[in-house]
């Protein structure tokens, strides 16, 4: 019998557990040995239920057999977990998962930097131009970026590194041969020409709520590091934020207003959780040092967002395929806040120090240091030596 069979067998039990299975492979030589023990004992002495057993003492192949002719008909590689190319970021994981299912090529992620680029499904236009422009130079600068190819801020990025022309991993929450969700189809089609599509499920698995926080353990865990750019307080993408905390990955926040789109990155700054980054340089100087791929000419480029599209669209087509783009609008000069107004209003009668900008304004310090921040992203203000600020003309 192939290996690969017992491997997909052991895989696709729907127990133990997917730490339990990683368990029981450190006391067995391989899912082969796992596959030909009857001895329930054994299983048992490992801390094995009694449902556990059941399953374990199943040794029908019938569904592995069915996965492995599926996955030849649509061009399908099965990665498992003692394969060589199975990623050794991944693999380290206490819950790793035991098969990869890919579709299309995945890059060598412990040769070069990766970062996992995620954020809400309901970002703000800002947020997703920041995504985007951020992205896009973290990807020219030799990142291979990582998402779940969710609708909002993790479409985005994708969509950014492609039109980059850099490599791109979405990770799915249901089978590599399902689209979700169906208006990210332009970069679903896209991402095996430039990298791979991945998931833990077998082919046809239809995108389960359930399976989405297990999904997310896989995006950080390819990754190094993890970059939020807007999340609610109560947003999904802390789920994969505290993933990558537990498996000890960086994690990167870019500041945001305060109010609810950007209340769980500014949450995880304030609890010294997370990085707040205000450029991509702030990201890779982080990882020169172990990857010499890195663009470190990006330390002596200047970040600034640009122009903020009215309307985005979360369908623009990248691959050629004929897809409804949005109308998008911009204006003449990137708007500001309320609160931004005042303090550009404030800087225009000369340079000030921070204290006399928080005298003279009233605001509360965090206020205006997100704010500052904001809008130096946004070409409107530099920050001075000695905590002076002026205006950008």
């Amino acid at each position: 019998m192939s290996a690969l069979r017992s491997w997909l067998w052991f895989a696709l039990l729907s127990r133990p557990s997917c730490l339990k299975k990683n368990l029981l492979l450190c006391s067995f030589s391989g899912a082969e040995e796992i596959f030909d023990c009857r001895d329930e004992e054994r299983f048992r002495a490992l801390g094995m239920t009694d449902k556990d057993c059941e399953a374990l003492l199943d040794k029908s192949l019938s569904r592995a057999d069915a996965v492995i002719a599926e996955c030849r008909r649509l061009g399908i590689r099965i990665m498992t977990l003692r394969d060589t190319a199975y990623p050794e970021k991944l693999r380290n994981l206490c819950d790793a998962p035991i098969v990869l299912y890919v579709l299309g090529e995945l890059p060598s992620m412990d040769d070069h930097l990766s970062l996992a680029c995620i954020g809400t499904r309901h970002p703000s236009l800002y947020g997703r131009a920041v995504a985007s422009a951020f992205t896009d130079r973290l990807a020219r600068c030799g990142a291979v970026i990582v998402s779940g190819m969710a609708i909002g801020i993790d479409s985005d990025a994708a969509r950014a590194a492609l039109k980059a022309d850099c490599p791109t991993v979405a990770v799915l929450g249901c089978g590599v041969d399902v689209c979700y969700p169906r208006s990210s189809r332009d970069i679903y089609d896209w991402i095996p020409q430039k990298g791979a599509i991945v998931s833990e499920y077998p082919p046809g698995t239809e995108p389960l709520a359930g399976h989405f926080p297990e999904r997310n353990r896989i995006m950080s865990g390819l990754a190094d590091g993890v970059v939020i750019y807007e999340a609610a307080d109560k947003s999904g993408t802390l789920i994969t934020a505290r993933c990558a905390l537990d498996q000890g990955r960086d994690v990167f926040c870019i500041p945001g207003n305060l109010g609810d789109s950007s209340a769980g990155t500014n949450g995880l700054i304030a609890a010294g959780e997370a990085k707040a980054v205000t450029r991509p340089w702030d990201i890779l100087t982080e990882y020169t040092a172990r990857y010499g791929d890195i663009d470190t000419a990006e330390e002596k480029r200047q970040f600034r967002l640009g122009e903020i599209p009215q309307r985005v669209s979360s369908a623009a087509s990248v691959s050629g395929i004929c897809v409804k783009e949005e109308e998008t609008v911009t204006p003449p000069a990137v708007s500001l806040s309320a609160d931004e107004r005042v303090i550009y209003d404030l800087l225009t009668s000369g340079q000030k120090h921070i204290d006399e900008i928080l005298r003279e304004t009233g605001m509360p310090a965090a206020r205006v240091l997100t704010h500052l921040t904001l809008m130096e992203m946004k070409g409107r203000v530099k920050a001075l030596p000695g905590k002076y600020y002026s205006v950008r003309y």
